[in-house]
Order: C-alpha cells, then structure tokens, then sequence
C-alpha cells in the first residue's frame, strides 16, 4: 500500500474490505480497493483510491505467483499435510499481527451466528483446498497446477450467479470461458 501511495486511512479501509470480503487473491484486492474507494467522502482521493486498483491487482497476483513458487520449492522433502499445517501458522500470525497493528479486532460477540457458520464453511474449504493444492504441488509442476487451481475463479463465478444471485454481462461471461479454456488447454496431455 505504501508503493500505491494510499493515506493511511485507506490503507485501513482497503485491509478492512480486504479482511471482511475473505478472498485473499488478486480479485479479492481489488474489490477491497474499490470497494474502500467507494467509502471515501473525498471524490477526488476516492477516484485515485479506485485508479490504483488494477496496480494493486498485479502486485497480488505477482504475491500469488511467488507463493506458488515458493510452497514447491519448500515443499520437496517435506510432507504436504504437514506443509499446509505450517504455512497456516504463517499466514495466522500475518494475519493476527496485522488485526492488532491496525486496531481491526472486534468482539466475538458481535458476530452473527449465520456469520460464523458461514465462516467456518469458508475455513473448512479453505484448509480442504490448500490439503489439495499442497498435494497437487507435492506430484506435479507449479506451472501446471497453479493455473489449474485458479479454475476456482470459474465455480466462483457460476455459484455467484447461482446461490448468491450476482449478475454477469456478455464481456465477463466472455472471460469466464477463456479462463475455462485457458485451463483445458493446460489441462490436456500432449
């Protein structure tokens, strides 16, 4: 954020969209950025709040690729359970740390039991997926199986307008497909 240039008070909204929204990918920044563009009374810091979304984008998904680069590199003699437990402790103490340096903590009381319920789904699927992901990393290339996990953002995408009635035009639909085919092409054997 300090690269982007953001005060810090968007700095503190943009981390809290990021922690209330749950989706720790490129997407899951930039819909932080503007959805804490959107907050900002100020028009003209709002409109570069929301301009310096794409940049936080990539530096995401460049975050992204290094994780994935990363977790296979460290995982050669390890095993994936096991790898997958640690690099939860890791990113539970990132993100316990950055709660108290920012003041972001509430009241557990405060949290809805429909909240919670759907938060532990979201930690099971999470820790389902990263047993998955770590696996997969364990047998097979990074280069392949990075973009094969991002096949999410497709089930994302049609559950979205299924369970959560989102709406999706032609242009996003069209780049729903080319991810889906993007990953097909990748996918298949030669």
């Amino acid at each position: 954020s300090k690269k982007l240039r953001f005060s810090t008070a968007a700095q503190d909204s943009i981390l809290t969209h990021f922690i209330r929204g749950g989706a720790p990918t490129s997407g899951g920044v930039l819909h932080a950025v503007t959805a804490a563009a959107q907050s900002i009374p100020d028009v003209d810091e709002a409109y570069e709040v929301e301009s310096r979304g794409i940049e936080a984008m990539q530096l995401s998904a460049t975050f992204a690729a290094l994780t994935a680069i990363f977790a296979k590199i460290g995982i050669e003699n390890v095993n994936s359970d096991f790898a997958t437990l640690l690099r939860t402790i890791v990113v539970l103490v990132s993100l316990a740390l950055i709660l108290y340096a920012t003041g972001q903590y509430q009241s557990l009381g405060s949290i809805s039991a429909k909240s919670y319920l759907f938060l532990l789904l979201s930690g099971l699927g999470t820790g389902a997926s990263w047993l998955c992901y770590f696996r997969a990393l364990k047998v097979g290339p990074a280069s392949l199986v990075a973009p094969v996990d991002k096949l999410s953002l497709v089930f994302v995408a049609v559950l979205g307008v299924i369970l959560l009635g989102e709406k999706l035009d032609l242009r996003q639909w069209g780049g729903i497909g080319l991810i889906t085919a993007g990953v097909v092409m990748l996918a298949l054997r030669r």
